[in-house]
């Protein structure tokens, strides 16, 4: 409840609504969030409210009585809404304040007035994670084959669009190692011209992804994938930042025109005094970073880390005659305003294909998967962040639609647009960003525009192995330590676990499928890329569980005899799914050649199901086998689910009879629950009482203003009188 603001019912066409209340929530962290409750008439105090509704917010709504004796002026400075004349003050025009974290209007004032601890949390976030960025963004460039500033470029463009019209605050994107891997062999076959078509397509795809709302089907990433693609993140962010102990002669760095010392050949590594000081500034770094976490607060541990390091660098080490590298040596940060690609001199050469057949198939493919990639990327960085500030994201397909907008107008720029940084997105949050607010993203992509239009001779100041001490902390951070324990215990015989010596590791156990989804798509990572490593553990996930379900399949059976005891009838009550895991299985749990001339097939059993082309032929193959042999089958008691798949298929049902009895289900239980920190309005909560009143009566609630008596189907549910929390579990027929 920390990081999400309350959802306010409000009724427009009941005037007397005017009185709230309101409860103040202090966090742990010290931000204070303003929860204001919408009530009836009938609640006692009469203070002045405002309370926040709306899809993207709302203008404050709704006043007390004494609301409407203000001034206009005064009416106007508050933000009010007058409900006896329906006088709209100025505030944000036709739109509305915020009241979500996904909500794109900014909150009420007075909202950012009192968290303004957590807001400079936030400034400071985005500040500190603007220096990760660059050197990230020049070397994602250089892998892609183009020049520095269009990798730097789009960590503002696509960073500012994603934070300020995304769904998940938070969040940070920008150039990305997916997106310079998938087009540099493009880039290096076609040319830089070619760039453009294909980041604008990359864009396309991805409005058509969140227009199909593909990302609501993260919930089918199981949580062993979701370990291997943090573990496999965690051991790429470290693999990469060796190269920062490598000599770079002019690989990335052509802007510069190094060369490499006399027996130095390029990709060597440093050695001797500059590779031991180099170690030395990653150490303070980190001490630095270890130090702020524990003593300072306010201040985020990585900018701690950071200034350690500057200080070191350049009143220590430079006064001694050591030096180890800094941004300035490796690329050149500085430059002008981006320009549109027909301007830019780059482009002026003619290399920009001519939008035509051709240049559409040379970009289908590789724009496919950087977007797919991206879009992967996305969610699986929105579930980080979830994770790690403890919050949601209700609105998935925002953030996508926001990722396609800025990668839009990133390629009218020609650069080499970009997605989600995981690694910077966790950096972000453990300096202070709650996932409340959309400041630190905002403030990021800010920073690194100001350092290329006029700050870069500050950046380039900064020594490049402070930066390889964060994401050093990044991928520490991110790596869960705790599975490889539960990978070897899942490996381990039996005998093995029950040892005393392994005893105390054998409660992390995991099955076995789950161990090797996760070493699965840790290697696949290293190997391809994350959208492939995901990929692979959901299918072998899926089939495992398939197959698992498919042996369920079973059956007991009923013999039906007449007066004279003849049998006249033999029913099947289906257990387990019919779907094609069970499909071949299925035909085996019938004995046609001893059944009586009628069989009936009965899937009355919650778990009994038709769901695909592979349960209807199955049911034929068995109907084949009763009617080869003169007798009938009839499948009955089907949900409605099941009926309305072989009702729309009913050409194809060849060998067996469809009775029309559907199966009813006696009761269904819904809990209904309110978390203990969302506030409920004092009319909600009478309706409630009065529905758990009338369902202890065998009444059913009101529909179009009758009341029916309940069928008494099962027992009552009964409610302690001292039990508060039990009055919102309500059993409905």
């Amino acid at each position: 409840h920390m990081f999400s603001h309350p959802l306010i019912e409000t009724n427009n066409n009941n005037n007397n609504n005017t009185m709230d209340e309101r409860d103040t929530h202090t966090t742990d962290e010290g931000s204070v969030f303003e929860e204001v409750v919408a009530a009836d008439k009938g609640f006692d105090d009469e203070r002045d409210a405002t309370v926040e509704v709306g899809v993207f917010g709302t203008q404050a709504l709704a006043s007390s009585k004494n609301t409407h004796t203000l001034s206009n002026t005064q009416r106007k400075k508050e933000c009010a809404v007058d409900h006896l004349n329906e006088e709209r003050a100025e505030c944000l025009g036709p739109l509305k304040w915020g009241n979500k974290p996904h909500h794109i209007t900014p909150y009420p004032p007075s909202t950012y007035w009192k968290d303004r601890k957590q807001i400079l949390r936030e400034i400071l976030a985005g500040i500190t994670t603007s220096f990760a960025q660059v050197p990230g963004s020049i070397a994602f460039a250089a892998i892609a084959g183009v020049d520095p500033l269009l990798g730097l470029h789009p960590a503002w463009i696509v960073g500012f669009f994603t934070s300020a019209f995304g769904s998940r605050p938070g969040m940070i994107n920008g150039a990305t190692g997916v997106r310079a891997a998938t087009v540099a062999p493009f880039v290096k076959e076609y040319g830089v011209g070619m760039l453009f078509w294909i980041v604008l397509m990359i864009s396309i795809y991805q409005f058509i992804f969140a227009l199909m709302s593909l990302p609501r089907f993260i919930k089918l990433v199981p949580r062993p994938a979701m370990i291997g693609f943090t573990n496999g993140l965690a051991i790429i962010i470290f693999l990469g930042q060796l190269y920062a102990f490598k000599h770079d002669c002019g690989i990335g760095t052509s802007s510069l025109n190094q060369t490499c010392p006399d027996g130095v050949a390029d990709g060597d590594y440093r050695s001797g005094t500059e590779l031991y000081m180099m170690l030395v500034q990653v150490a303070i770094t980190l001490i630095g970073c270890l130090l702020g976490m524990k003593f300072v607060k306010g201040i985020p541990p990585s900018m701690i880390g950071i200034l350690f390091s500057v200080v070191v660098e350049w009143a220590i080490l430079r006064q001694v005659g050591y030096s180890t590298p800094v941004i300035g040596d490796v690329s050149r940060v500085d430059g002008g305003l981006p320009k549109f690609f027909w301007s830019d001199s780059q482009y002026s050469s003619g290399d920009i294909p001519p939008l035509n057949g051709e240049t559409v198939k040379n970009c289908l493919w590789p724009a496919f998967i950087a977007a797919a990639a991206g879009a992967v990327e996305a969610v699986m960085t929105m579930e980080v962040v979830n994770d790690i500030t403890e919050s949601t994201n209700p609105a998935p397909n925002q953030q996508i639609y926001a990722l396609a907008l800025g990668n839009f107008v990133s390629g009218l720029f020609g650069t080499m647009g970009g997605g989600a940084t995981i690694g910077e997105s966790i950096l972000n949050c453990i300096n202070g960003a709650n996932g409340r607010y959309r400041i630190s993203g905002i403030v990021a992509s800010i920073m690194i525009f100001i350092y290329i239009i006029a700050a870069s001779s500050v950046i380039e100041k900064i020594p490049t192995m402070s930066l390889v001490g964060v994401m050093f902390l990044i991928a520490f951070t991110a790596f869960e330590w705790e599975s490889p324990l539960m990978i070897l215990s899942a490996m381990m015989p039996e005998k093995w676990r029950q040892s005393k010596l392994m005893s105390r590791f054998s409660i992390r156990k995991i099955t076995r499928t789950d161990a090797i989804c996760i070493v699965l798509v840790v290697v696949v990572t290293l190997l391809t890329d994350l959208f492939t490593g995901v990929a692979a553990g959901i299918a072998l996930v899926s089939i495992v569980y398939c197959w698992q379900v498919g042996l369920h399949i079973s059956a007991n059976t009923e013999i039906v005899k007449d007066e004279d005891g003849h049998i006249t009838k033999k029913i099947y009550r289906i257990n387990g799914p019919l779907f094609f895991a069970s499909a071949l299985r299925f035909p085996d749990v019938f004995t046609p050649e001893t059944d009586p001339d009628i069989v009936h097939v009965h899937f009355d059993h919650d778990t009994a199901d038709v769901y695909d082309f592979s349960a209807l032929h199955s049911l034929n193959v068995v109907g084949e086998k009763y009617s080869k042999l003169g007798k009938t089958l009839h499948v009955m008691k089907l949900s409605h689910k099941s009926a309305k798949i072989i009702r729309k298929a009913n050409q194809l049902v060849k060998h067996f009879v469809v009775t029309q009895e559907e199966r009813v289900d006696v009761e269904e239980e819904v809990k209904l629950e309110e978390p203990y920190h969302q506030p409920v309005s004092r009319r909600a909560y009478q309706q409630k009482k009065e529905q758990l009143s009338h369902t202890q009566q065998g009444i059913e609630p009101e529909e179009n203003g009758v009341r029916r008596r309940r069928r008494e189907t099962s027992p009552k549910h009964s409610v302690g009188d001292d039990d508060e929390s039990s009055m919102l579990n309500i059993s409905i027929v």
